[in-house]
């Protein structure tokens, strides 16, 4: 059984990929409209064979941050909109069409080429008789053979009559309810609440922003970024609860470890350009600790290369 991450990891290629296509698509009748069609198959089975419930109660059942969720969760409500916006294009195209259009690509030409040699046999004068009938029946046979082969072609390729637009809209919406159904949204407090002096540890703060993965990470790094996470759980930098357990030996947090590390994955060009408020925030409620001035530019350079020798075995 896959892990929580590469479930995610996979699934979120799935739709990265899914809402490029989409995006792009203006549903035009040619072969290239078939190609797409292909790859619309393919997303198609993979999110119709998921078990996507199960992944969700696998990160209930396991105490996961439901922060694993966030980028996974804007590319589905993303595929969502697109489907939405479109959706008049994407259930007008003439999937009848598309397939004669596909089918004619792969056989017209051949065809064409069998009929020119039938006529060109038809119109020579052969030394005899015989052999000029000899080679009409073997073109025919290739002829015959060539429809046999369509006839194959055409059933097997009989998906690309399929509206997988819709289709897929509508997992993808049972898909949202389902992380909607376990992790309900809170409601927003509007009665005042006073202040009081005693301060809140930084795990019970809500960020006043929620730091969405695409908002600090280029595209597809966070995916990568999630394999090296899970490196770091196996090194026991991280519990399975995403909290930073890292610690000196007088048991305070080992800040200076979880900066290396960002350090690292910067040099690597994980992250979008001047995020870094927005960085600090995000792991600060992901990894439940407080991060603080210790993020800032002047102390990250003192430790610029450090992520090579106390990481050096970590693929970033």
């Amino acid at each position: 059984m896959k892990s929580v991450y590469e479930s995610i990891t996979s699934l979120s290629a799935t739709y990265d990929l899914l809402n490029r296509l989409w995006k792009n698509d203006t549903c035009s009748l040619d072969r290239y409209q078939a190609l797409r069609q292909e790859e619309y198959k393919k997303a198609f089975d993979t999110l119709n064979q998921f078990r996507f419930e199960e992944l969700i109660l696998q990160i209930v059942s396991e105490s996961l941050n439901r922060a694993v969720l966030v980028r996974l969760q804007a590319l589905i409500k993303n595929c969502i909109r697109i489907y939405e916006s479109k959706e008049n294009i994407f259930n007008g195209l003439d999937f009848l069409a598309l397939c004669r259009i596909d089918e004619q690509e792969e056989f017209a030409d051949r065809f064409a080429l069998l009929q020119q040699d039938l006529k060109d046999i038809q119109e020579y004068e052969y030394p005899s008789e015989q052999e000029k009938q000899m080679l009409l029946a073997e073109t025919r046979q290739e002829i015959n053979g060539l429809q046999n082969e369509k006839a194959d072609y055409v059933r097997e390729r009989k998906w690309i009559v399929n509206n997988y637009y819709s289709e897929i809209y509508q997992i993808s919406k049972s898909y949202l309810n389902i992380i909607c159904d376990y992790f309900p949204r809170k409601e927003e407090k509007t009665a005042n609440v006073q202040e009081t002096a005693t301060p809140v540890p930084i795990n019970e703060i809500a960020p006043e922003i929620e730091i969405a993965p695409d908002m600090i990470f280029r595209a597809r790094m966070y995916e990568r970024f999630l394999l090296l996470e899970q490196k770091l759980i196996s090194d026991q930098y991280l519990n399975e609860n995403l909290r930073w357990v890292s610690a000196h030996g007088n048991k305070k947090a080992d800040i200076k470890s979880l900066i290396i590390f960002l350090t690292g994955l910067q040099a690597s060009n994980y992250f979008l350009p001047n995020r870094d408020s927005k960085i600090k925030q995000y792991f600060e409620t992901r990894y439940h600790i407080k991060i603080g001035q210790n993020f800032e530019r002047k102390r990250r350079e003192t430790l610029a290369g450090d992520y090579k020798v106390i990481f050096h075995d970590y693929p970033f």
